[in-house]
């Protein structure tokens, strides 16, 4: 890991111990191995490999949050809507709902056939 990352994680763990990071970082940032820290430490390599546990649930949850931060979800029925005149010309030119499906797949818009005749069901 990464020192960066790992300080921007590690800012985030105001109830760890001084020690607990100190663990984690030389676990993760620094590649000691987990017996080489735990007699750094005075504790057991199960304590230590608790510490790196726990501080990765963090780094994934950190990772997490920052991916859902520049993605928004993909809506279907918003990519329909925004394709509902194309969408009902075809289906009115008599367009099977998998034809449909495959337009939108060369406009990058990939969705079911099924959640196509929902939205024409709804129109």
């Amino acid at each position: 890991m990464n020192k960066e990352l790992f300080e921007k994680i590690a800012e985030s763990c105001k109830r760890w111990s001084d020690r607990s990071i100190s663990v984690a970082k030389a676990v993760l940032v620094d590649e000691i191995k987990s017996s080489t820290v735990a007699n750094n430490y005075s504790m057991s390599s199960q304590q230590v490999n608790v510490i790196k546990t726990r501080f990765k649930k963090k780094v994934d949850a950190y990772n997490l949050e920052q991916f859902m931060k520049k993605e928004a979800p993909f809506d279907e029925m918003m990519a329909l809507r925004s394709n509902a005149k194309q969408i009902e010309t075809l289906n009115s030119s008599g367009y099977s709902s998998k034809q449909i499906k495959d337009y939108l797949a060369q406009n990058n818009i990939n969705v079911t056939v099924a959640k196509i005749n929902e939205f024409l069901g709804t129109k």
